[in-house]
Formats: C-alpha cells, sequence, structure tokens
C-alpha cells in the first residue's frame, strides 16, 4: 500500500513539474512572439532566474500581497508582475495582458522610437521591459494566479528607451 501511494505522490509531482514547465515555455514563446515583432534577439529561461521568481510568487501568493521583489534590482533583474483570477489563464494570457493595452498607449503617445514621458511609465513599463532588446534572459515564478517574470539584464532604464524599444516592423 505504501508503494502504490509514493508512486502517486511521485506521479502528482511529475505532473505538478510538467504543467509548471508548459507554462513557463508559454511564456517564453508569447515573449519572444512579441520581440520578433519588434526585430529583438529572443530570450531564453534561466533557471536560477525562474528559482528567484518561483520563490517570490509564493511569498506574494502565500500572504496575499502585491509588491515587486525588493530585491530584484539588487540581483541584477528587472520584473514584471501578472495576476489572473481565472486558474485557468495560461502563460500566453499573461504575457498578452502585459503587453497588449500597454502597446497600444506607447503607439498612441508616439514614442516609439523616442524617449517617452516618464510621468507615464505605469501605462507602459510591462510592455518596454518585455521587449526592451538588451534583456535576454528571463526567470517565470507562478503560484495560483500571482504570475512573476524577472529579466536579465534588466530593463526600463531612463534615456535608453529609443535605442531598446524599437517600433515593431
Amino acid at each position: 500500500m505504501l508503494k502504490v501511494f509514493m508512486t502517486l505522490c511521485l506521479v502528482a509531482a511529475l505532473k505538478g513539474q510538467a504543467n509548471a514547465d508548459a507554462f513557463i515555455d508559454a511564456v517564453v514563446e508569447r515573449h519572444n512572439y512579441y520581440r520578433a515583432l519588434h526585430g529583438v534577439p529572443a530570450v531564453t529561461e534561466n533557471a536560477a532566474i525562474t528559482a528567484f521568481a518561483q520563490d517570490f510568487a509564493t511569498y506574494l501568493d502565500t500572504n496575499g500581497l502585491w509588491h515587486h521583489n525588493p530585491n530584484a534590482s539588487a540581483n541584477g533583474y528587472g520584473e514584471n508582475l501578472s495576476w489572473m483570477s481565472n486558474p485557468a489563464a495560461t502563460g500566453q494570457d499573461h504575457v498578452d495582458n502585459l503587453y497588449i493595452n500597454e502597446a497600444n498607449f506607447y503607439a498612441q503617445q508616439q514614442y516609439c522610437g523616442e524617449e517617452p514621458n516618464m510621468s507615464y511609465f505605469a501605462y507602459y513599463g510591462h510592455y518596454t521591459q518585455i521587449v526592451w532588446e538588451s534583456s535576454l534572459e528571463i526567470g517565470v515564478g507562478k503560484s495560483s494566479g500571482y504570475v512573476v517574470i524577472n529579466y536579465s539584464p534588466p530593463g526600463n532604464y531612463y534615456n535608453m528607451f529609443a535605442e531598446n524599444v524599437p517600433c515593431p516592423a
């Protein structure tokens, strides 16, 4: 009986890891879809950054909090946070949620190829981090509806938008 129980636990753990891996893959793929539209290099998933992001996603979920990780920049990471109440939300859904509305705002303000007005950063900062040309690695953490995406090197530096956020082709 113990052997059957242990086998079921192992199968459940493997299925959970497969689901986590599929979610991470979807986040990476969707980033790269949008990055290709802007003609910037693809990002790859980095396991150490993913572990960092996962720890913070679990912390946010466990404590019912919503704020950026104060240790992200100290560790050399940029960060996007996403939350969706729908448990069936995919990695693609989370990235689309961060990109679409903010990309439209950025375009409407005619910031493309220019330095944006930083007083409106809250309206475009997720979008610009997703397509920030010099960010080449990401890590993805998910706990319930909380998703943390960390970027290395980080983006969204003042006076560097014009060279790192090219217009979509």
